[in-house]
């Protein structure tokens, strides 16, 4: 009876320390609020005049300068300036409900990422642009979470997006968020 309850000690502490989210280094398992690839909310539109349905907690960084539409598209979006595009890249994101608290207002700056790291990281990349407004074709783009970043006037900003497939419709993004 002893070891029975001896076993299930040992057994119950295993567990318990199996289940923290710090591993041997004392790191946690989230990313780190500024990570290249975290989707932590998408502000979802059609136009770049429509007021967004904010789902969750956007990591964007627009500053009422860059302008993408739709965020929730099938196969074309449209990203927009006042200024000139000269580049835009797009990178495959996850989307975790995590910094939802977090004011990114605070975080996020033009120069978290070095346009080498956005290079080396994106499926798309358009390079030597020169326009205000530049259509990018997602067609062959994998339904998911991507972080489109665009460099205007030589400052970088970027938005969330998500691209859905024939089956899915944008209540199955609520429904994610909620």
């Amino acid at each position: 009876m002893i070891q029975i309850k001896k076993t299930v000690l040992v057994m119950a502490i295993l567990m318990a320390m199996s289940c923290n989210k710090k591993d041997d280094t004392g790191k946690t398992d989230l990313p780190d609020e500024t990570s290249l690839s975290l989707v932590t909310g998408i502000n979802a539109r059609e136009t770049p005049n429509q007021l967004p349905l904010t789902l969750g907690n956007p990591n964007v960084l627009t500053l009422s300068t860059l302008s993408v539409y739709p965020t929730v598209p099938r196969s074309i979006i449209n990203i927009a300036s006042n200024n000139t595009i000269t580049s835009v890249w797009i990178i495959p994101a996850t989307a975790e409900k995590i910094y939802q608290e977090v004011d990114f207002g605070n975080v996020l700056n033009s120069s978290l990422y070095a346009e080498s790291e956005l290079e080396t990281t994106s499926i798309i990349s358009l390079n030597n642009q020169s326009s205000n407004v530049l259509s990018v074709d997602l067609e062959s783009t994998p339904t998911g979470y991507y972080r489109v970043f665009a460099k205007i006037s030589g400052v970088i900003y970027w938005d969330n997006i998500y691209v859905l497939d024939d089956s899915e419709e944008i209540e199955d993004l609520i429904d994610f968020w909620n």
